[in-house]
Formats: C-alpha cells, sequence, structure tokens
C-alpha cells in the first residue's frame, strides 16, 4: 500500500466507484444481507451471530449480536486493522478495490426500497418457573412487574429464519413493535434487539413530577417497584429522539438522566444533558447502576440512594 495518502480521496469518492457490499466481501468474504455469519471480529465464533442489514439511510452496516457491536463498512474495516490511521484506510480500501478501474454503478430503477434496520425475532414462551422468580428478585423485580412490562420467559427464539434455542434462562421483552432477546447468564448474543423502540417508554404516565432516562429495562423496571416512571434506549450509544424528548420535557416537572459511572454511561449522560439539558446522575456507592445496587446492598439502600440522587 503506498505511503502517501491522496488528499481527495473521501468515502463518498470510493462509493461512486464501488459498492459497500462489494467492500464486506473483499474483508470477510462471502457475505449478504440477512445472511448470519460467524463474527470476523470474534475469534471462535461457533455460532453464526454476525449479519448486514441496511440502516435508516440505505447504508450497508453490520451488527456482531455476540457483542453488540455495530456500524459502517468502514468501521468494520478500521476493526479489522486499527494500526492504520483514517486517510491510510481509506488509500488501502481505494487500492483493494483496484476503484480506478471500476466503473459507476448504474441505476436500475428509481424505484425506492424501503431498507430494513434490524431481524425479525420470534419467540417461543414457557411457563415461568422458580429460578425464573429469583433470578428477577435479586433485582429488586416481582412478578407483577414482569408482567406490567411485558416480559416472558423463552424457550427458544427465532433472528428472521435461524433457530436458537435457549440453554439458560432467557427472556423477550414485548416492545409493542418489537421483541428484544435478554440471556442473562449468556456471555454471547446476551442482548439481541428487533429495533429501535424505547423500552418502557409507552408504559409512561400522562404526567407526573420525575421521569428518569434509564440505559437498560432491567434498570426501568426497579425504577417502577420504586414508584419514579422511567424508560430507556436500546443501548447507552443510542440517544432519545428529539420528538419522543419534547414529549417528555413536557409531560414531567424534571427530568434525569441515570447513566453507569463508566466512560460509556459518561458519554451517553453528557450527550443528552448537552442536547436536552436534563439532570444527569450516577451511583454514589461504587456500584454500577440501581439493580447492582440493589443486588449487593439491598432495598433499603438502593431506595436510599435513589432518593438522595433525585431529591425526593
Amino acid at each position: 500500500m503506498p505511503v502517501n495518502v491522496r488528499k481527495e480521496l473521501s468515502i463518498e469518492k470510493i462509493l461512486s466507484k464501488t459498492s459497500q457490499l462489494d467492500i464486506y466481501r473483499k474483508y470477510i468474504g462471502d457475505v449478504s444481507p440477512k445472511k448470519m455469519i460467524s463474527s470476523p471480529l470474534r475469534e471462535g465464533d461457533s455460532t453464526p451471530s454476525f449479519r448486514l442489514y441496511y440502516g435508516n439511510n440505505g447504508d450497508l452496516r453490520f451488527v456482531d449480536y455476540g457483542t453488540g457491536v455495530r456500524g459502517g463498512v468502514f468501521d468494520l474495516v478500521s476493526m479489522l486493522h486499527p494500526y492504520l490511521t483514517f486517510g491510510e484506510l481509506l488509500e488501502k480500501v481505494w487500492e483493494d478495490l483496484q476503484c480506478r478501474s471500476l466503473p459507476q454503478l448504474p441505476i436500475v430503477s428509481n424505484k425506492r426500497i424501503k431498507p430494513k434496520s434490524f431481524p425479525t425475532i420470534l419467540i417461543n414462551k414457557r411457563q415461568p418457573t422458580e429460578d425464573d422468580v429469583q433470578m428477577w428478585k435479586q433485582w429488586g423485580i416481582s412478578t407483577d412487574t414482569l408482567n406490567h412490562f411485558r416480559v416472558s420467559p423463552i424457550s427458544k427464539f427465532w433472528i428472521d429464519r435461524s433457530l436458537f434455542k435457549c440453554k439458560t434462562l432467557s427472556y423477550a421483552y414485548d416492545l409493542f413493535t418489537e421483541f428484544k432477546i435478554y440471556r442473562p447468564l449468556e456471555e454471547r448474543m446476551r442482548f439481541i434487539s428487533g429495533g429501535m423502540e424505547l423500552q418502557g417508554y409507552r408504559l409512561l404516565p400522562d404526567r407526573g413530577e420525575i421521569c428518569v432516562i434509564q440505559k437498560s429495562y432491567k434498570d426501568v423496571m426497579l425504577m417502577h417497584e420504586m414508584g419514579i416512571p422511567s424508560f430507556a434506549p436500546q443501548a447507552e450509544s443510542i440517544d432519545v429522539p428529539e420528538g419522543k424528548m419534547e414529549s417528555i420535557m413536557s409531560r414531567f416537572d424534571r427530568v434525569f438522566i441515570w447513566g453507569d459511572p463508566d466512560t460509556a454511561g459518561n458519554l451517553f449522560a453528557d450527550r443528552h444533558v448537552e442536547k436536552y439539558g436534563v439532570t444527569p446522575v450516577f451511583n454514589d456507592d461504587g456500584t454500577k447502576d440501581i439493580t447492582d445496587s440493589y443486588a449487593m446492598h439491598g432495598k433499603y439502600h438502593a431506595y436510599s440512594m435513589m432518593q438522595k440522587l433525585l431529591g425526593i
């Protein structure tokens, strides 16, 4: 690869000569949208857990369900070649795809195809057991709250047409428009999202004094047990959309965001503070989140911390 980087080289210029799918195939082999493959980002991925999907803007993106990592094609190339600067990365793709000799891709149709951003998730429910009750009880979440938030134990699930059997306690969040899978005892594919629905948003009261933006559905449910309305995006990397946030700000007197006391949690809080002016709070007892605090120190401690942080 040449040492000198072409200053005029850009993502747009590369994509005018080749396609995102061709770039994926150059670096990770035979792959296509909806086809589940073993992750090229992890060794020993015996159960295929990596796929491509079309984002809302039509970009061909990837998701590694085993780690939750998502991104675009140039993000993937960067992960595979972390020693390259951005300019060197563009130079490598340009040379590897032989872009100078590739023709412009013809426009075969003016018909707009609506991209599918996330896989279709189907579930097979099972009857709850005492193990399920104890699993959620450790975080202070009762069966009544699980039912209210439409959480069901499952025995198997499908990602598009791929079947996965649950060998450990596993659950489905019914978020009205999609399912999300939660497998608390698994290291890989622990969370599998079927969309971008805000967790708990549709169950919020019409009005209230306080609303908390949490970072997980589990924390949302414990806040409900403590009498505080809350909801959560699908991940800390995802912001609450402006339209939804405007509704929250008009319905509640005070709005907080509760992040983990780490880099991702701080970024999650900082973005919402800067954009919406909400009040950030973080655990002050050395634990990561409200459910961890409950599990480690008990109900009274977690409730007292919540009261202090929210000023109630």
